[in-house]
C-alpha cells in the first residue's frame, strides 16, 4: 500500500511494508528478550518464535482475505484470484491484527503442550511483542493515508493530516497513527509488567485491546470494505465484542461453578454498552428530537465520546468478571 519507498531488486518497498518488517523485527526483539528474562527453556523459545511469526502471518491474512471475499467478491476478481489463492498470497491485501492475535495464542497453546512450559507465561512474553508490531504496523497504513476519520479541529500534527494536498484546508483525525499509539502503549504496559515477577496478565491487555479496536473502528470514516448491514458495524468490531463476550461467559461459568454470584450487573453493563454503542450511530448527521418538535444535532465529539465510554463499558464488565473468577477459583 502506498507509493515505492525504493526497490529490492524488483520488489517495491512500500511505507505499509517497511513498517510491517520493522515492527515484526522488534516483536521477536522483545520476545525474545522477555523470554530470556522470564527463563523460558531454549526450546521452547527458539519454536514459539518462528511458529508465532508464520501463524500470525498466516491468520491474520487469511481471515482478511476471507472477510474480504465473503463481503466484496470484487477484490478476489480484481486480483484475478481464487478465494484459496488469496489467502495463501500474503503480499495481496493486508491483515487483521486479531488474526494476528490467533496466531499468536495458537502458537502458544502449541508450544506450551509440546515443551511443557506455562501457557500464560508464553503469553506474558508473547503478546507484548506482536501489540508492538500491531501498532508499528497501523502507523505504516496511517503513512499511507489509510484511517482517515472526522474533520479535525486540530492541525496538530499527526492526530490530524491533509490527505489532499489540493485542499489544505481539509483536514481530518489520523485513526490508524491514534489506534497504532494505543497499541504501543498497551505493548509498553506489557514489557514493564514483564519485567517482574507477576506482570501485567494477558488477558488484560487483550480485552483492552479489544475494547480500543470497538472504538477505533468505529471512529473511521474512509472505507466502507469491510461494513455490515447499516454501514457502520466491522468485523473487526463485531469479532472484539464476541471475544469479549465468550471471556465473559467463561468467567461467569467458572464462578457459578465454584459458588460464587454476582455476575447479573455485569453483563447488563455489557448489554448496555454495546446497545448504547450500536444506537448511537443513529445520531452521526441526523437531528435528535425533543419534546416540543424540536430537533437538534448532537456535536460530533460529543457522539464519539459517548461511544468512547460504551467501549469502556465493555472493558470494565469483561474485567470485573474475570477478576471475580479468579478470586471465587481461590476460595
Amino acid at each position: 500500500m502506498g507509493e515505492p519507498l525504493f526497490y529490492l531488486g524488483a520488489m517495491p518497498v512500500t511505507p505499509w511494508a517497511l513498517c510491517v518488517t520493522l515492527g515484526s523485527l522488534a516483536a521477536a526483539a522483545v520476545i525474545f528478550f522477555l523470554g530470556v528474562r522470564r527463563k523460558i527453556s531454549d526450546g521452547a523459545l527458539c519454536l514459539f518464535l518462528p511458529l508465532t511469526a508464520a501463524l500470525g502471518i498466516f491468520l491474520g491474512h487469511g481471515l482478511f482475505a476471507v472477510v474480504a471475499d465473503l463481503l466484496d467478491p470484487y477484490v478476489g476478481e480484481s486480483m484475478g484470484l481464487t478465494l484459496l489463492g488469496y489467502v495463501f498470497r500474503p503480499d495481496k491485501g493486508g491483515y487483521m491484527s486479531l488474526g494476528v492475535l490467533g496466531g499468536l495464542f495458537l502458537s502458544a497453546l502449541i508450544v506450551s503442550k509440546a515443551k511443557k512450559v506455562s501457557f500464560q507465561e508464553l503469553l506474558k512474553i508473547g503478546l507484548p511483542g506482536v501489540l508492538l508490531a500491531i501498532g508499528v504496523a497501523k502507523w505504516g497504513e496511517w503513512l499511507c493515508g489509510m484511517g482517515t476519520g472526522p474533520e479535525a479541529s486540530t492541525c496538530f500534527f499527526p492526530v490530524s493530516f491533509t490527505p489532499e494536498p489540493e485542499y489544505p484546508e481539509w483536514r481530518v483525525i489520523a485513526v490508524f497513527w491514534l489506534g497504532g499509539l494505543y497499541a504501543l502503549g498497551l505493548a509498553l504496559w506489557g514489557i514493564f509488567g514483564a519485567l517482574k515477577k507477576n506482570g501485567v496478565l494477558p488477558v488484560t491487555l487483550l480485552v483492552m485491546y479489544l475494547a480500543g479496536q470497538v472504538f477505533w473502528d468505529m471512529l473511521r470514516e474512509d472505507s466502507y470494505v469491510h461494513y455490515l448491514a447499516m454501514n457502520f458495524v466491522r468485523m473487526d468490531q463485531l469479532f472484539s465484542v464476541l471475544i469479549m463476550a465468550g471471556i465473559m461467559v467463561w468467567a461467569t461459568i467458572k464462578i457459578k461453578q465454584n459458588g460464587g454470584s454476582g455476575t447479573v450487573r455485569w453483563w447488563v453493563l455489557m448489554l448496555v454498552s454495546v446497545g448504547l454503542c450500536v444506537g448511537l450511530q443513529f445520531l452521526f448527521d441526523k437531528p435528535l428530537p425533543l419534546p416540543g418538535g424540536v430537533l437538534i444535532y448532537p456535536p460530533t465529539w460529543l457522539v464519539y465520546t459517548l461511544i468512547g465510554l460504551t467501549a469502556v463499558g465493555m472493558a470494565i464488565s469483561t474485567l470485573k468478571l474475570l477478576d471475580k473468577a479468579r478470586k471465587t477459583s481461590r476460595k
